[in-house]
């Protein structure tokens, strides 16, 4: 399996949004957004129902952005648990 980082303290905004024109709207879905403060974070998947082959995950912040992308194979309970690790009141958009 594989991880993979990006990392910008300038132009974050740009990044990002050449970032997601190049990754294909029917391969990569929404699976969550959490908001933090002057933060966002986003969380993208690529697979099947049953097993995702590659999470994304995107960190907004006012000065940077910084994304992350794992690869592997990834059930619906490995999400569920990601998922109840993240301690905030404020996420929006969850799947499973």
């Amino acid at each position: 399996d594989h991880i993979s980082f990006l990392v910008s303290e300038h132009g974050g905004e740009k990044i990002i949004r050449e970032l997601e024109s190049y990754l294909p709207q029917n391969l990569y879905k929404d699976m969550m957004v959490v908001y933090e403060g002057n933060s966002k974070i986003t969380f993208k998947g690529r697979g099947s129902e049953e097993a995702l082959e590659e999470i994304l995950m995107a960190v907004y912040e006012p000065r940077g952005v910084t994304v992350m992308c794992w690869k592997g194979k990834f059930t619906m309970e490995d999400i569920r648990m990601m998922r109840e690790t993240i301690d905030t009141g404020q996420i929006h958009g969850l799947t499973p």
